[in-house]
Order: structure tokens, then C-alpha cells, then sequence
């Protein structure tokens, strides 16, 4: 199930929280409507998704993963400490996006259990992600934070390039829990 094209990407995207079918499709770039409709079933199907709807006024369908599903993070994290050296600092004409940056940095890290925080990665007005640090884990989710602790901000050649040497990113908040978060 999870060597299906498409299926990690999905998986990634759902990692970060529910998501609506309209955010899964502008989060793939590349894939087309009639085949995220039938791995999304496929994935329902085999139980690593779930679909609920939101209770009014949202009332939209959203999808996340199951208990199922987040059994599959260590190989989705795996992977992108994998790939994190391999991302370039020069821009390109793939898409990178603040939330799978934070994918990577998380993966990567290795937190203080004394300490906790929101890291807050920009890219943007609408490309955002955060980083919570507690308990002596990292995770990345979608979206902005509430009150983070540190906020990150640049173009997504320089938040990848964070992992590697911080260089052309803006920083403010608390310097240790981006010194913390960059250390592996």
C-alpha cells in the first residue's frame, strides 16, 4: 500500500492534520482529481483514512489518518532525514512548501525533553507551518501557529537550507529552540 504512487504523498499531506479534499489536491502538485478520489479510497478501503464531516457552520469533509495510518510517520520521517541533505539551496522549479520543510526538520531533530516550543516556519502569507517541540519529540503541522515561540521566515530554498547551515533565514523569537531544533 505505501510503495503506490501517490500513497506518501497523501500520507504527508495528512500528517499535519485533517485536511479537506481541496487542500490534498493544491498540496500534491501534479496529481489530478479522478486519481486522488481513488487512492483516497483505496486508503479508506484498507483503513489507513478516515472521512468525517465538520459539524456546521464549517460542515465541510475532511479527511486524516487512522491510528492506522500514523503507524506509517516513522517511515514518512525516515525518509525525509534521508532526503534533507539532498535538498538544494538554489531555487527550482519544483514546489516546496513551508509544512514539508517542517517535515524534515522535525524528523530530524532531536529535542531536549526539558524543553518545549512552537517553532513557526514562513514562506509567505499563505505558505506556513510550525514545529511543536514538548515531551522530547518534534512534529510538524500545517498552518500557523497560535503563539509561537519562534518564527522563522524566508523563501523555501533558505527554510531548506535551514537543516543545513541557517543561512538567509529571518529569525524572531527564542534563538535556543532554533538552535535546539537545528542540532541532530
Amino acid at each position: 500500500m505505501l510503495g503506490g504512487r501517490w500513497t506518501l504523498l497523501i500520507i504527508r499531506e495528512l500528517a499535519g492534520g485533517p485536511r479537506r479534499y481541496s487542500d490534498l489536491l493544491a498540496g500534491i502538485p501534479g496529481i489530478v482529481t479522478s486519481v486522488l478520489n481513488a487512492r483516497m479510497r483505496e486508503l479508506r478501503d484498507s483503513g489507513l483514512v478516515e472521512q468525517r464531516r465538520l459539524p456546521p457552520p464549517a460542515g465541510s469533509t475532511v479527511y486524516s489518518l487512522s491510528e492506522r495510518g500514523r503507524e506509517a510517520l516513522p517511515v514518512l520521517e525516515a525518509l525525509a532525514r534521508w532526503g534533507t541533505p539532498m535538498l538544494e539551496a538554489k531555487p527550482r522549479k519544483d514546489a516546496r512548501r513551508a509544512y514539508w520543510i517542517a517535515i524534515a526538520l522535525a524528523a530530524g531533530a532531536e529535542p531536549d525533553a526539558r524543553r518545549s516550543g512552537v517553532v513557526e516556519l514562513r514562506s509567505g502569507d499563505d505558505d506556513v507551518a510550525q514545529i511543536v517541540i514538548e515531551g522530547g519529540t518534534a512534529r510538524a503541522l500545517q498552518g500557523p501557529a497560535e503563539d509561537p515561540d519562534l518564527v522563522v521566515s524566508g523563501t523555501p530554498e533558505r527554510l531548506a537550507a535551514l537543516g543545513r547551515d541557517g543561512a538567509g533565514v529571518k529569525l524572531e523569537g527564542r534563538a535556543e529552540l532554533l538552535k535546539q531544533l537545528a542540532e541532530r
